[in-house]
């Protein structure tokens, strides 16, 4: 399985046009929602691929739906999200649906020319398998997590064999859901899909690495533009517990001076291309 796909001088020969086009973006409450080191992942990879449909789980407000069309103009978008109250920018072109992805028919749609996104903070190798099993091969997660944070089971966890432990990630257990579930509301998108969604406890194994291993032949983590001393969880930003690749910058630039302030938004966005 390859790790090589975009070279870094292509991702920066893509940052002027990205920006030019962000600085167009929706006003908007995004939080819980991408911010700019994902946005300029999904342009740079939009472009990269050039789908002729994309889609995407787990809308919020919308902005990676305009970012989408703004990549990959002619594509067709369809947008799965269960909460679509939540969403303020509407593609007049998209087609929404609240039906989630394993809900969905899609027979008729070109497996090779379609890019899926996921920002669902759903099991992602399940996905992957399910997508898989559909004959899909271009697959973006957005919420890649390393092996000791996140709130769902991702695909880096997948392939490093530790599992994952809701408990450890601060999900709550079933029996509190009730009772919490009208104080959700308020809460930010990340937040909400915890309770809601769930998940299970997946012991630490190595079938999902060489089911990886045997279905995909790139696995492609998008470089961050800066790394921080600090990661979010107010941790060193070391390779020991959060590896990856290296930064596209280690010195601060004026011009690219969204991507340093936003930076510790970055989650090891990833691409796979499955065989």
């Amino acid at each position: 399985m390859n790790s090589k796909w975009l070279a870094n001088d292509d991702i920066v020969n893509e940052m002027e046009s990205f920006l030019k086009v962000y600085s167009q973006k929706p006003e908007l409450v995004n939080e819980g929602g991408m911010k700019a080191p994902h946005m300029f992942a999904c342009w740079v990879m939009l472009r990269a691929l050039r789908p002729t449909h994309i889609i995407e789980s787990g809308v919020w407000r919308g902005m990676g739906t305009w970012l989408f069309r703004k990549a990959a103009p002619q594509a067709k978008l369809i947008c799965l999200d269960p909460n679509p109250h939540f969403r303020y920018h509407t593609d007049q072109d998209a087609e929404y649906s609240e039906k989630d992805f394993f809900e969905y028919d899609w027979s008729d749609i070109p497996k090779d020319n379609t890019v899926l996104f996921f920002d669902d903070h759903q099991n992602a190798l399940e996905r992957l398998k399910f997508a898989s099993g559909k004959g899909f091969k271009h697959l973006i997660f957005e919420d890649n997590y390393p092996s000791t944070v996140g709130d769902c089971y991702s695909i880096k966890k997948a392939l490093a064999g530790t599992g994952f432990s809701p408990a450890k990630a601060g999900i709550l257990p079933k029996n509190t859901l009730k009772r919490r579930i009208k104080k959700l509301l308020g809460l930010k998108t990340f937040e909400f899909l915890r309770f809601v969604n769930h998940p299970s406890e997946i012991p630490p194994n190595e079938e999902d690495r060489k089911w990886m291993e045997d279905k995909a032949d790139i696995y492609f983590e998008f470089p961050p533009v800066y790394k921080m001393e600090k990661t979010r969880w107010g941790d060193s930003w070391d390779e020991a517990k959060y590896p990856g690749p290296q930064p596209l910058f280690t010195e601060y630039h004026e011009k690219y001076s969204l991507f340093y302030e936003e930076a510790l938004f970055y989650t090891w966005i990833c691409y796979v291309r499955l065989k």
